[in-house]
């Protein structure tokens, strides 16, 4: 088991990295076209960010839900390549018909359902918001797709054309970015949303038709009431997720111009440990827990050996994040329209959201160690309790802190998430070993005094000297955490 899950986990984490290192060149675009604070019409970048809650909405509703909880369970259950093929075959068909109807109606409606979302913002930016949201309804239908095919690579044990989908995805965004977005503004970078998710479903079909996948014309929605069963607290759940989005969309459009998209911003530079390390960690032990989901002490040591693997990484790249955090946003968005004002808020938005990504980066990791058990309640119960969380803090913090209050209401949220869903996973499998955990946080602690140090002792004043000052830390940084973790006898393989 543990020789198939590093190797997995090594491949998803490099295409993860891969498809964000091209989700910074994307925001980098983003920045130099849009700004943060200074678009108008339809080079207003928080339009753009508006029309993805719905989408998203759809995807985490009809798709993402119900594959994350149920079909790699059910699918590793199927006794012949033949049941296999009729199980996915009716998944996909079934969840094609479902999205594409809902899509329809959110296309027929996407001016009233826009008002709903965004009530800040003006009757012109709604319209256009509208406009973009009815391009982006393309993206769901396409992820689809993508997310059986995903599944069955899963099943299957294989990764590679999986992998390489996220990066197609981000590919396909910049493209639009770059031929369409400075000619026809957000609307390029909307068409651009769909090229990529069609590129992320497409390049998976090699992967799963060489191990044998066969489409079939089945639509039996009867024989999905397990599937439905299972897969409609995970399907809340994540509309609970989902819906903390729409949280700070909302009071986004109320704070004024540009809090969305400094907000989005924050979290993407935020997130690039969240899918390196945390997705990546998920994705590649989910089959596995789903296999072991009787076996009592398999189960906790692959959930305990995951769960410390993923704070090795993210622990210290969350310290490096927070005291580099001004570096970082001047590096990668300081640019054309992207102004110094800008660079400021943005920076602040990361500080706080530093502080949430061991959190965030642990959500997926114990949201799949109940799914693999068939338990979709727990989940269910923490993301209801995140989003009462977020809308809760949004309204406090929204004056004092104004766009920063958008990054500490949904960091908050996350807390209380994870809290919920730790202590049932620590209630049923006992809680992770002490020593590894205090060592990892020890040397992370030893890694946030060395960069602050290193920092305070460097003057940089151009762009050239800033970049030798970032990378500098951050490589002498990584290679000091690493000596510590050698010296408390910490190895990065035996506890993944």
């Amino acid at each position: 088991m543990r020789k198939f899950i590093f190797p997995a986990t090594l491949l998803l984490a490099l295409s993860q990295l891969l498809s964000r290192i091209l989700g910074v060149a994307r925001d980098r675009i983003f920045a130099h076209i849009f700004g943060a604070t200074s678009g108008a019409g339809i080079f207003d970048l928080d339009t753009y960010f508006a029309a993805f809650r719905l989408p998203d909405l759809v995807y985490s509703l009809l798709i993402f839900g119900t594959l994350s909880a149920a079909f790699v369970p059910l699918l590793a259950e199927k006794k012949s390549a033949e049941k296999e093929n009729i199980f996915a075959s009716n998944v996909l068909n079934v969840l094609f018909f479902l999205v594409l109807i809902l899509s329809a109606g959110i296309f027929v409606f996407a001016e009233p359902l826009t008002r709903l979302i965004t009530p800040g913002f003006s009757n012109e930016k709604i319209l256009l918001t509208s406009q973009l949201l009815r391009i982006q309804l393309l993206a769901p239908i396409f992820f689809t797709f993508s997310a059986v095919f995903g599944g069955l690579a899963q099943h299957f044990h294989k990764f590679f054309w999986y992998s390489l989908a996220p990066v197609l995805y981000n590919l396909g965004i910049i493209f639009g970015a770059l031929f369409w977005g400075k000619e026809f503004g957000v609307f390029g970078i909307s068409w651009g949303v769909a090229l990529g998710a069609f590129l992320h479903a497409s390049i998976q079909l090699p992967g799963i038709f060489s191990n044998g996948f066969r489409w079939m014309g089945v639509f039996r929605p009867q024989l999905l009431r397990e599937f439905f069963k299972l897969a409609s607290p995970r399907m809340l759940s994540l509309v609970a997720a989902q819906f903390q989005f729409v949280v700070i969309t909302i009071f986004a459009s109320l704070i004024g111009n540009g809090s969305l998209a400094i907000f989005n911003y924050s979290w993407n530079l935020a997130s690039l440990p969240l899918g390196v390390v945390g997705v990546a960690f998920a994705t590649s032990s989910f089959a596995t827990l789903s296999r072991f989901a009787d076996s009592q002490e398999e189960f906790r040591e692959k959930f305990h050996r995951s769960f410390l693997g993923i704070l090795f990484w993210v622990l210290p790249a969350s310290v490096g994040l927070f005291f580099l955090r001004e570096e970082i946003t001047t590096l990668i968005l300081q640019t054309g329209e992207f102004a110094k004002k800008d660079v400021a808020l943005v920076s602040g938005s990361l500080a706080i959201f530093a502080f949430a990504i061991p959190f965030l980066s642990l959500l997926p990791l114990l949201n799949n160690v109940f799914f693999a058990r068939k338990n979709t309640r727990i989940p269910l119960l923490a993301g209801v309790i995140g989003l009462i969380a977020a809308t809760i803090f949004a309204k406090l913090l929204a004056v004092p802190l104004e766009s920063a209050s958008l990054a500490a209401a949904y960091s908050l949220a996350t807390i209380a998430t994870f809290l919920v869903l730790f202590f049932c996973a620590a209630k049923n499998f006992r809680t992770p070993p002490l020593l590894p955990f205090l060592k990892i946080l020890f040397s992370s602690v030893f890694l946030g005094i060395f960069v602050f140090f290193s920092r305070e002792a460097w003057t940089a004043g151009n762009l050239p000297q800033l970049v030798l000052e970032a990378g500098s830390i951050t490589i002498l940084g990584g290679v000091f955490y690493l000596f510590l973790a050698k010296c408390f006898k910490l190895s990065p393989h035996k506890i993944c």
